[in-house]
C-alpha cells in the first residue's frame, strides 16, 4: 500500500511538471512567427504601431511561458548575428561528448 501511494505521488508530480509541455509545443510556432514579424522593418507610423503591438504580444507570451517554468530563448532585437546551424551542431556534439565522458569516468571510479 505504501509503495502504491509513493508511486502515485511520483506520477502526480511528473504530470504536474510536464503538464504545460504540450501547450508549449503548440505555442512555439506562433512565437516563431512573432519573432519573424518583429524582424521586419517598419517604414511608416502605422507600421510602427503594429510592430509595437506585436512586440507587446511577444513579450507577454514569453513572460507567460517563463512563469510556467518554460525557458524561451528570447529574440535579441538589436542583434544582427546570423544563426549558424553548423556551429550549433558542433556545440551540441561537444556537450554530448562531455556528458558521455563524465559517465564513463564515473563508471571507472565505481
Amino acid at each position: 500500500m505504501q509503495n502504491m501511494q509513493t508511486r502515485y505521488a511520483k506520477e502526480q508530480a511528473t504530470a504536474v511538471k510536464y503538464a504545460s509541455q504540450n501547450l508549449a509545443k503548440s505555442v512555439l510556432p506562433a512565437l516563431d512567427n512573432l519573432e519573424r514579424a518583429l524582424q521586419v522593418e517598419a517604414d511608416d507610423a502605422a507600421a510602427q504601431q503594429i510592430k509595437t503591438g506585436v512586440e507587446m504580444v511577444y513579450k507577454t507570451l514569453v513572460s507567460a511561458l517563463e512563469d510556467n517554468d518554460i525557458k524561451v530563448n528570447r529574440l535579441t532585437l538589436t542583434s544582427t548575428k546570423q544563426f549558424n546551424l553548423y556551429r550549433r551542431m558542433m556545440i551540441t556534439r561537444q556537450i554530448r561528448l562531455l556528458r558521455f565522458f563524465k559517465r564513463v569516468m564515473s563508471w571507472r571510479t565505481v
